[in-house]
């Protein structure tokens, strides 16, 4: 898996190459970064997009990704794919479809405008998620199931990231065996 150093370094060699979607392998999914994953939204499919503050650096970094095993599903037709030990390639094919990318300018102007309309991510430490949780239920051990279930439903699953849901399920797992 490529460092986001090393990516944006390969985004900002690469700026020219209009027509090139690189996909980094990073774990079970694909990821696109900046100008490759506005390509990917614009031609290939409207992932949803995500926008981040880069440690240590200045700006913001936007990205999209997918599971490896949908590839297939979303090459649309006369894109060709180049496969590489941890990423693929894939290459536009010349056309009316594409048009645009010829003028340079126009398209990263294009770009920078998808960028900023962005809404920035919000990251919040797991620490401060679990503490969050365990304030659920009061921070104390549920004392029957109904407790449990109670709490189940007054999680606003439907507002939460997956880590959130994940740290949740864990505790609502260490409850019931406590109370067992």
């Amino acid at each position: 898996m490529a460092q986001i150093k090393e990516i944006l370094e390969i985004e900002n060699h690469r700026a020219d190459d209009c027509k090139t979607i690189y996909l980094f392998a990073e774990g079970l999914f694909y990821r696109a970064y900046e100008w490759r994953a506005w390509l990917c939204c614009r031609y290939v499919n409207e992932f949803k997009v995500t926008r981040r503050e880069q440690k240590n650096e200045t700006g913001s970094v936007v990205f999209i990704g997918f599971p490896i095993a949908s590839l297939s599903k979303f090459v649309p037709e006369g894109v060709s794919i180049e496969q590489e030990e941890k990423r693929v390639i894939l290459h536009l094919p010349a056309g009316n479809n594409y048009i645009d990318l010829e003028d340079t300018d126009v398209a990263r102007a294009s770009f920078s405008n998808w960028k900023n309309s962005i809404p920035m991510s919000s990251t919040t430490p797991k620490s401060t998620l679990r503490h969050e949780l365990k304030n659920m239920t009061d921070g104390e051990t549920p004392k029957r199931m109904s407790d449990i279930m109670f709490s189940i439903m007054a999680f606003p699953i439907e507002q939460k990231t997956p880590m959130e849901c994940m740290f949740f399920l864990a505790d609502l797992k260490q409850n019931i065996v406590r109370m067992m």
